[in-house]
């Protein structure tokens, strides 16, 4: 419920501040969450299976930096999701759907390669890897707003007889031209 309502609040920040401020801000904030998190947490908390860690972190740990970091990581993943869910639905208006999903896949494709290398390296090269994907994602995000029109896919000249096929039936009705081509 919270994460829906601060979608709601981003949006229209988003619209009064534009997407690329929000994407700004939200960069902003998720460096400061990793930079937080590097100096909270032991370098080797990422790799180990004990609960006790042999280094030391910079500054001890706190339930209130928890909290914080918790927040931090809610407003910089919400603007970035609100961001990018907002501009593929200008840019591609038209057919919005296969944007989305493509969009879900690779996102969903480097949450799970984010979870292999895990475990097998330490948590500063974890947070630098966040850092340069953040700042290279803020500077796609830029280029992308700054010449929208280079990426625009023209979607209007799809054959009508191939997208017949890909169109289901009404529930209840039979397509009986399945059916008797499957019978020869």
């Amino acid at each position: 419920v919270l994460e829906k309502l601060q979608q709601v609040h981003l949006g229209r920040l988003s619209n009064k501040m534009g997407r690329h401020g929000v994407v700004i801000a939200s960069s902003f904030i998720n460096l400061c969450l990793y930079s937080l998190s590097f100096v909270s947490f032991p370098s080797d908390a990422a790799t180990t299976t004990a609960a006790v860690t042999e280094e030391i972190p910079i500054i001890p740990s706190s339930i209130y930096l928890a909290l914080a970091s918790g927040v931090l990581l809610g407003l910089g993943d919400g603007g970035f999701n609100v961001s990018i869910y907002t501009a593929l639905g200008t840019i591609y208006e038209s057919n919005p759907a296969p944007a989305f999903a493509m969009f879900k896949f690779v996102q969903s494709m480097i949450g799970a390669a984010a979870f292999i290398y895990c475990g097998h390296l330490i948590l500063p090269f974890q947070l630098g890897i966040l850092a340069l994907t953040c700042v290279l994602g803020c500077i796609s995000f830029a280029i992308l707003e700054r010449n929208p029109s280079q990426i625009l896919v023209d979607t209007t000249d799809v054959d009508p007889e191939a997208e017949k096929s890909f169109i289901q039936t009404p529930a209840g009705s039979k397509d009986t031209s399945t059916v008797a081509d499957s019978e020869h």
